[in-house]
């Protein structure tokens, strides 16, 4: 799939609002899997920048996303916050 929505500052500002609230409690605030109900998962919180995220595709992450690998939990967001959610992710890129 593809990204519907550019990379812009209004994406980035929108994803951040949905990540805040759906996805920091485990992902953590700089997306390092380090959030407050991370130790509560059972598996390892994924790294959000770390290189087998960010050489994911859009639609790859989307996916993950909209499918919600578990324990990650189903969340009532919609695809226009899941790609927002995706474009934010792609800050969390290490440098």
């Amino acid at each position: 799939m593809k990204n519907p929505y550019p990379a812009d500052q209004y994406s980035f500002e929108r994803g951040r609002h949905s990540y805040q609230i759906d996805c920091v409690r485990c992902h953590g605030k700089s997306g390092n899997g380090d959030g407050t109900n991370s130790e509560k998962v059972q598996q390892v919180v994924s790294d959000l920048g770390s290189d087998a995220i960010q050489k994911q595709t859009d639609g790859e992450l989307f996916w993950k996303i909209s499918e919600a690998r578990r324990p990650m939990p189903l969340t009532e967001i919609t695809d226009d916050q899941r790609w927002d959610i995706v474009n934010f992710i792609r800050a969390f890129k290490k440098k």
